[in-house]
């Protein structure tokens, strides 16, 4: 790295996301914000390769010049496109969609399923509408992997982890991922709640998560108290 360029520092919320990525991926990041995490990756050594997708001219040419500041045009190309259309099948193995709807991702990504092809990482970070995305997975066939729960800024984000289900292993999994259980209080797990607040975040019940649901069920009797 050039003496004159300076590191990127990512929020908290981006760091988890780049923790989710392999080592040696080549990742696609839809909807960038200045290529922040294409350039921390690359800098750290993490990727061989990104695509920074923009859909409007001035979010492209913020993206373009954070990496041409970085001197990483070798290794980040910076693309104006709608959604996954800035693919090409087979070009990344990693795909990233943060800081949306739920509705809008599962949108771009039912736009962009051909562009998916040769993907086997895809990570989303959703700032409302978690229950879609995972209906999503569930229908086209991508097993939930993982889920983190993290608080910033007063805000609460969930990161979901998916993969393709490309074994009998996997079909098996998927299957059972959202199986209704009793916890060891004795209240039934039901399979739509499963959905709506995640399989492994409501078996983990995190500070995190407890803070974003007492705030959900908050709002939800403030919203009743209202009609």
């Amino acid at each position: 790295m050039k003496d004159h360029i300076i590191p990127v520092k990512l929020s908290l919320r981006l760091r988890m996301i780049a923790n989710q990525i392999p080592s040696g991926s080549t990742i696609a990041d839809i909807g960038s914000d200045h290529a922040l995490l294409p350039v921390y990756l690359a800098q750290q050594g993490i990727i061989k390769g990104a695509i920074a997708g923009e859909l409007n001219e001035g979010p492209y040419h913020a993206a373009s010049k954070q990496v041409q500041q970085a001197d990483l045009q070798h290794i980040i190309s910076v693309r104006l496109g709608d959604g996954l259309s800035v693919l090409r099948a087979n070009e990344v193995d990693t795909v990233v969609i943060a800081g949306m709807g739920g509705s809008t991702m599962v949108s771009i990504l039912d736009a962009g399923l051909h562009c998916l092809s040769g993907v086997k990482r895809l990570i989303v970070q959703p700032n409302v509408g978690e229950l879609a995305l995972r209906e999503w997975m569930i229908r086209e066939n991508w097993f939930l992997e993982s889920e983190h729960i993290l608080e910033e800024d007063g805000l609460i984000y969930e990161i979901l982890v998916a993969i393709p289900v490309d074994s009998d292993e996997l079909k098996h999994k998927q299957a059972n991922l959202y199986d209704p259980y009793e916890q060891v209080n004795g209240f039934h797990v039901e399979r739509e709640l499963l959905k709506l607040m995640g399989p492994y975040l409501i078996r983990e019940s995190s500070v995190e998560f407890k803070n974003k649901w007492l705030h959900e069920i908050g709002k939800r009797e403030w919203a009743h108290k209202l009609q």
